[in-house]
């Protein structure tokens, strides 16, 4: 009965250490979150920026024509381009790291297990705050200068029979 106890105790104690949050885990946490809370900031910080250069595309064609009562096709198409470029963004920024809202959703859980665990703090060792903001930016501002191209010459295309 003795060795019982003891068994059930020390399988116990056994069970409360390993679910117990170690530093190496914590540290696997706040970088995740921290890179889940830097991932909504360059969101944020690429509408501003598309909706920015998008403003001024229009504003610019707007200027090109001195039939500014008709002009419905470059409000319709600007109102359309903030739309897809709201998706843009999301799938630009996602495409950086695919993996981290399963990070974040490990980190976040109590059920998680010693592997799953393993993994996230695989993968936090391997993607750097610092990197993972240059990524975005630079990934970002890429996706960004060929989709307003495009945008542009449709806009010219819906001003032509304006001249």
């Amino acid at each position: 009965m003795k060795s019982f106890a003891f068994l059930l105790a020390a399988v116990s104690c056994v069970a409360l250490v390993a679910a117990a949050p170690t530093e190496e885990r914590q540290r696997t946490k706040e970088l995740i979150l921290k890179l889940v809370s830097l991932r909504g900031f360059q969101q944020q910080r690429a509408t501003i920026q598309m909706g920015g250069q998008l403003a001024t595309l229009r504003n610019n064609a707007l200027d090109m024509t001195a039939k500014k009562n008709e002009v419905g096709c470059v409000n319709k198409l600007f109102s359309d381009y903030v739309v897809e470029g709201q998706d843009l963004i999301k799938e630009t920024i996602d495409k950086i790291l695919p993996q981290l809202d399963d990070m974040a959703q490990i980190v976040n859980s109590p059920s998680s297990t010693a592997e799953q665990w393993q993994k996230a703090q695989e993968f936090s060792d391997e993607h750097t705050y610092t990197a993972y903001k240059k990524a975005c930016m630079k990934t970002f501002d890429d996706a960004l200068i060929g989709w307003l191209a495009e945008r542009e010459s449709n806009i010219q295309a819906c001003l032509a029979p304006l001249g």
